[in-house]
């Protein structure tokens, strides 16, 4: 009401007789960390108020919802939508004019799937559930591979309209609703790359572009597109088959469709202006039009007949179809790169001879690092665990670069390319051995996030025996939920793998992949030291699976783990005994999960 927020009861709530429940009702949902008097759907709230005979309902379920503990919070969208259920069953109650049923929710983040279980309880008890639900760029974290009942869906209300702002990272990628859109790709939004942290701008786009469109004249117009990865290919020009998005987006609507913005507000720019070919001259989502050497092809074999690949389809080159000079392309996009102090660079081409400099020895240990996404050869997670071994002994140490393609913005066409990569590297591995004598004894394989997959994959690729040891430093989850043993790591792919887990269940893969399983600090975020806004989906906690394994390499003894079956019982003290060190130095006789803090 205008004359402020009347605080309702939970369970027998009596709503003042100047408020009319026969009018407009919205129901608005905040997400992590969130409250009544702080949260990024304040905007929603305002712009409702401004309408006549509209009443808006806020749920404050910031209790549940605090910083910095977002698994909590996660885990808490289940309580809260179910206490929001009650008050709704006892509201209609006292209140028969009110309708449950025609009650618009908005929910933003965890909001949304808050907005899940409400709907769900709300059908078990009284046989309803909404006729909509807006769902503004659901969480991501802890909802990845969730089951239909605990995220928010199609079947979750009448009508489920989404909008993506920070899909892959903080937000769900793939589609939600009956309707889906993606603004600007759904992923980075303009106007946040040169905010502090662009991800979580990005995030909350989601609730400005919405409290935009409940008075915007211009409007969010979306054009169609057959899915996330024909957008990813550029196969989704702008057409004109456009639906309006946000507060007038027509029940019904059925799809996906991608929007673009302006950078700052006001953010619509209405309809998209189609030429009368219906083309336009430029890749709207920066895709370049030339194949990319990530692929599967659509007979699902190479054209010269090789294995089935079993990977998203990207294009129609086949992955057996991997031209040199295409990896040539890439690798030389950018030498300036390559300035730092590493000993040589090279790029190893398989139809040139091997051009390993004179100083590698293969009877030294090799270390091979792979970084993750968004990373290069000048990151922390290279340099730092090269240079604790440089410092430590006289090895050698191959940084694998890969950076120009994990630098892509779109997170899962990265993660799509670590196949490719680790077979490269397998391959590379090959001929070190068949022309250098490496002994695959002595090598090492490490990498985090994506970089442990890729390592995994790199060891999977090694035709000529098995690789000692293979060391996965947090693997990412995202895009790596499938459970068979070649779409990830797992302990097949070397003699000993050995795996650290500091952000589980977020950025890091929250399942055993290895001969052993460390989980310090039990494995998922806040590591000691992350908290805040800086590790709001854990990539502070991520990073600190490499910084530890650093310090490992020159101190050994430095990270005592202890054989236990669950973090409960370590922190219950039932089992601190028989201890091995987490790291460099760990024993490859090592299995089982072990816990440490630290």
């Amino acid at each position: 009401p205008k004359d402020g927020p009347v605080l309702l009861d939970s369970i027998d709530p009596h709503v003042p007789e100047h408020i009319r429940l026969n009018h407009t009702n919205k129901l608005i949902v905040h997400g992590y960390g969130g409250s009544i008097d702080f949260n990024a759907t304040k905007m929603i709230r305002k712009a409702y108020l401004r309408k006549p005979n509209t009443n808006v309902f806020i749920v404050d379920w910031g209790k549940l919802s605090r910083l910095p503990c977002y698994p909590t919070a996660a885990f808490n969208t289940k309580q809260a939508g179910e206490c929001t259920a009650t008050f709704l069953i006892g509201l209609q109650a006292n209140h028969p004019e009110f309708s449950t049923r025609d009650l618009h929710a908005i929910g933003f983040s965890l909001g949304a799937h808050v907005l899940s279980f409400t709907s769900n309880a709300l059908e078990k008890s009284i046989g309803v559930k909404f006729r909509r639900i807006t769902g503004l760029d659901p969480a991501l974290p802890f909802f990845a591979t969730a089951r239909p009942h605990w995220k928010l869906d199609q079947g979750d209300a009448d009508f489920v309209d989404v909008i993506h702002t920070n899909a892959g990272v903080y937000g769900k990628i793939e589609t939600c609703g009956h309707v889906d859109f993606y603004m600007n790709g759904g992923q980075n939004q303009p106007g946040c790359e040169n905010d502090q942290n662009p991800m979580a701008c990005s995030h909350h786009r989601a609730p400005d572009y919405y409290a935009e469109s409940i008075r915007s004249l211009t409007g969010f117009w979306g054009w169609s597109c057959q899915s996330y990865v024909y957008y990813l290919l550029g196969f989704c020009p702008q057409n004109n088959a456009q639906v309006i998005a946000g507060e007038d987006c027509p029940t019904g609507t059925e799809g996906m469709f991608m929007i673009t913005t302006n950078p700052a507000s006001p953010f619509a720019i209405g309809r998209c202006d189609i030429d009368q070919w219906g083309k336009l001259d430029s890749s709207f989502n920066n895709v370049d039009h030339f194949p990319t050497p990530y692929s599967q092809d659509p007979n699902h074999q190479g054209s010269q007949g090789g294995e089935d690949d079993e990977w998203p389809y990207f294009n129609h080159v086949g992955t057996s179809d991997l031209t040199k000079e295409h990896i040539r392309k890439i690798l030389e996009q950018d030498k300036s790169r390559y300035s730092g102090d590493a000993s040589f660079r090279f790029i190893n081409d398989p139809a040139a001879p091997l051009a390993l400099n004179k100083s590698y020895d293969p009877t030294l240990p090799t270390k091979f690092v792979i970084h993750g996404w968004k990373n290069s050869i000048v990151s922390p997670v290279s340099q730092n665990i090269k240079n604790s071994y440089l410092r430590r002994e006289d090895m050698n140490v191959i940084v694998v670069d890969w950076g120009p393609l994990a630098s892509d913005t779109l997170y899962f066409r990265a993660a799509s390319s670590t196949r490719d990569v680790g077979r490269h590297v397998g391959g590379l591995i090959d001929r070190m051995v068949a022309e250098r004598g490496t002994n695959l004894n002595d090598l090492h394989i490490i990498g985090h996030s994506l970089g442990a997959h890729t390592s995994g994959f790199a060891g999977q690729s090694i035709r000529s025996g098995k690789a000692a040891r293979v060391t996965g430093l947090d693997p990412a989850l995202p895009g790596f939920t499938d459970q068979q043993p070649d779409k990830l790591l797992d302990p097949s792919d070397a003699q000993f793998v050995d795996v650290m887990h500091t952000c589980a269940g977020m950025l890091g893969h929250d399942r055993n992949l290895g001969h052993v399983d460390f989980w310090p600090n039990g494995g998922r975020v806040n590591q000691p030291g992350c908290g805040g806004i800086d590790d709001f989906v854990g990539a502070c906690s991520h990073g600190r699976s490499y910084e530890f394994y650093a310090e490992s390499v020159t101190r050994p003894a430095a990270f005592k783990a202890y054989p236990c079956r669950s973090a409960e019982e370590y922190r219950e003290a039932k089992c601190r005994s028989n201890s091995i060190p987490m790291g460099d130095a760990t024993p490859n006789t090592a299995r089982g999960n072990h816990f440490l803090e630290t």
